[in-house]
């Protein structure tokens, strides 16, 4: 028995809705970006240039008076250019360098950073770019220590961070980080970590949404449908 006109319509219209709706599902894929500079600021100097992207972050000997301290604070840059889609994770990728403290551990933290891209690395307003580097909202923490040394860690990044990297999707995006845990003592080293220029990685999750069928496409699905009503009306 052949198939009433109607219900062929609407088995062709459900087939034809779950085509658009399965078109239009999203597909999770994980990306990594190298950074495309990084480096550390004191309130007095900063190292970020292209021939020295160290990112020692802690207290390390060399103050402006002799036998002082100098606390430095470390910052990454990445180019998000060309990115789509809704991100869902973020993590920072590093290298753990060498630990040096007194304590058996010190904690991390990485922070929104407002200065422009542009500006880290440059000579002018260190004092305001190591504040920035450690006063935003937090992105995440790590715990540091000596067992970790030249091995490769991941930060988790919260909420927020995910929230700023969607907004800079197709910008440039920089994070700053400071150790919250040293105490400033004159004639104990502290620098903790990052003794090394190991490049740095931000490693994203995103739901990437397909498009939905062009109107071509269901122009055609409709000329199908009017033939089908076509040759239903001819057989009967």
């Amino acid at each position: 028995m052949m198939m009433p006109l109607r219900r062929l319509v609407r088995s062709a219209a459900l087939a034809t809705a779950l085509t658009i709706a399965s078109a239009s599902m999203a597909s999770a894929d994980t990306i990594s970006f190298s950074d495309i500079a990084r480096g550390r600021y004191s309130t007095a100097s900063n190292i970020g240039t292209a021939a020295n992207n160290f990112y020692g972050t802690g207290y390390f000997s060399g103050g402006p008076t002799s036998n002082s301290f100098t606390e430095w604070r470390s910052w990454f840059a990445f180019d998000l250019a060309g990115i789509g889609g809704t991100i869902t994770s973020a993590a920072l990728q590093l290298n753990a360098g060498t630990y040096s403290s007194p304590d058996a551990s010190e904690t991390y933290e990485l922070h929104q950073v407002t200065t422009a891209v542009s500006a880290l690395g440059g000579v002018s307003n260190n004092g305001l770019i190591f504040t920035d580097l450690g006063d935003g909202p937090a992105y995440g923490t790590h715990v540091f220590n000596a067992s970790q040394n030249s091995s490769t860690q991941l930060i988790a990044l919260n909420a927020a961070a995910i929230t700023d990297i969607q907004s800079a999707l197709g910008q440039r995006f920089a994070l700053g980080g400071l150790f919250t845990t040293l105490s400033r003592n004159e004639g104990v080293t502290e620098n903790a970590m990052f003794g090394t220029q190991a490049n740095v990685s931000l490693i994203l999750t995103r739901n990437d949404v397909q498009a939905v069928p062009e109107p071509a496409t269901l122009g055609l699905v409709a000329t199908g449908l009017m033939a089908l009503a076509r040759r239903r009306r001819r057989v009967s």
